[in-house]
Protein backbone atom coordinates (compact mmCIF):
# COMPACT_ATOMS: atom_id res chain seq x y z
CA UNK A 1 0.00 0.00 0.00
CA UNK A 2 1.23 3.51 -0.78
CA UNK A 3 -0.20 6.53 0.99
CA UNK A 4 -0.63 9.51 -1.35
CA UNK A 5 -2.02 12.24 0.86
CA UNK A 6 -5.12 13.92 2.14
CA UNK A 7 -8.42 14.16 0.35
CA UNK A 8 -8.41 17.97 0.32
CA UNK A 9 -12.15 18.25 -0.28
CA UNK A 10 -12.90 16.08 2.74
CA UNK A 11 -10.29 17.86 4.86
CA UNK A 12 -11.79 21.23 3.99
CA UNK A 13 -15.32 20.00 4.76
CA UNK A 14 -14.15 18.70 8.14
CA UNK A 15 -12.46 21.98 9.01
CA UNK A 16 -15.55 23.93 7.94
CA UNK A 17 -17.79 21.72 10.07
CA UNK A 18 -15.45 22.23 13.02
CA UNK A 19 -15.75 26.00 12.57
CA UNK A 20 -12.07 26.40 11.70
CA UNK A 21 -11.34 29.19 9.23
CA UNK A 22 -8.79 28.16 6.61
CA UNK A 23 -6.03 30.73 6.21
CA UNK A 24 -2.88 30.53 4.10
CA UNK A 25 -0.80 29.99 7.25
CA UNK A 26 -3.07 27.22 8.51
CA UNK A 27 -3.06 25.57 5.07
CA UNK A 28 0.74 25.63 5.14
CA UNK A 29 0.69 23.86 8.51
CA UNK A 30 -1.80 21.25 7.27
CA UNK A 31 0.43 20.56 4.26
CA UNK A 32 3.51 20.21 6.49
CA UNK A 33 1.68 17.72 8.73
CA UNK A 34 0.50 15.85 5.64
CA UNK A 35 4.06 15.64 4.26
CA UNK A 36 5.37 14.25 7.54
CA UNK A 37 2.56 11.72 7.78
CA UNK A 38 3.05 10.55 4.19
CA UNK A 39 6.77 10.11 4.78
CA UNK A 40 6.18 8.06 7.92
CA UNK A 41 3.33 5.98 6.50
CA UNK A 42 5.32 5.11 3.39
CA UNK A 43 8.56 4.32 5.26
CA UNK A 44 9.82 0.83 4.62
CA UNK A 45 9.75 -1.32 7.69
Amino acid sequence: MIWLGLDYTAARAGLDLAGIEMTPDLWSEVRAIEAGAIEELNRER
